[in-house]
């Protein structure tokens, strides 16, 4: 068997391109130039304001209405007759106001009778501390041995009869008054910085006491307990009116006596038992 003989492949004609070139139409010439068109004004986008939300506003609530469940607002009419009744109120006074009508309200009988018990009470302590004060500042007997040091320091040599009353046996007393008085000053100070506070809240009770009466509906029974309370407050504010006077006073006479201790003790017996010592010398 002959195997079939196939006559050799032909390579395939290559095909050429022919690219033309690309022919652009004449541009037309003009006798002037194009117009140049302006371009429209641009106008900025307003946006509408954004309005702020609304704050929201507290709600009003009379602090009256702790006390009388919401039937009124005493508190607040009980302050605004106080300011329409004293205009010149100082901040400090209000807010004794204020205080002091927080203690009244409600307006019950018990509540009423009870009314300004803590300010006595205040007053009271007052009083006690400066008569304590005082019994302290007597005890010392400072002005009969300021007076004895000075009439022995004069008696020349009439000392040596009496020692006891000698200067130099006088000393220690006098020293031990030096080392009080200082302690019993500070105690001075610190009750007279309680003067004020209290003063202006007694002044606001009695002012209250005065107006209460025109804003609140007082039965007899009420109007009764009120008018005891302010008698017992009025009294009170008029003996406290004599408590700073006292102290005052008290305080001048306790510096007058440590000065003149301190210049007998540091200064003049020194001096006198120095010269005393070179005569007998």
């Amino acid at each position: 068997m002959r195997p079939l003989e196939l006559p050799p492949a032909q390579p395939p004609p290559q095909a050429k391109a022919r690219i033309a070139p690309l022919r652009l139409p004449e541009r037309a010439a003009f006798s002037s130039p194009l117009p140049v068109s302006t371009p429209a004004p641009v106008q900025a986008l307003l946006l509408p304001e954004r309005a702020l939300p609304a704050a929201a506003e507290p709600a009003y609530a009379p602090a009256s209405l702790l006390f009388d469940e919401g039937r009124g607002s005493d508190l607040e009419r009980l302050k605004r007759q106080a300011i329409e009744a004293l205009p010149a109120i100082s901040a400090r006074q209000l807010d004794a106001l204020d205080q002091a009508i927080r203690e009244l309200l409600p307006v019950e009988v018990a509540n009423l009778a009870a009314w300004g018990n803590p300010l006595l009470r205040r007053v009271e302590a007052m009083t006690i501390e400066l008569q304590r004060l005082t019994a302290v500042v007597v005890s010392w007997n400072a002005g009969e041995l300021i007076e004895r040091c000075n009439r022995a320091m004069g008696a020349a040599g009439l000392w040596k009869i009496f020692q006891r009353n000698s200067p130099g046996s006088l000393k220690p007393a006098l020293e031990l008054i030096l080392a009080q008085a200082a302690p019993t000053l500070d105690a001075l100070d610190v009750l007279a910085g309680r003067f004020v506070p209290c003063r202006d809240d007694l002044f606001a009770s009695l002012l209250l006491f005065k107006i209460a009466p025109q804003v609140l509906a007082l039965r007899d029974i009420e109007a009764e307990a009120l008018s005891r309370r302010g008698h017992l407050l009025t009294l009170s504010a008029q003996h406290f009116d004599l408590l700073e006077p006292q102290l005052e006073q008290l305080r001048r006479q306790v510096i007058t006596w440590q000065s003149e201790i301190e210049q007998l003790v540091r200064v003049t017996i020194p001096v006198w038992e120095l010269a005393h010592g070179k005569a007998s010398g």
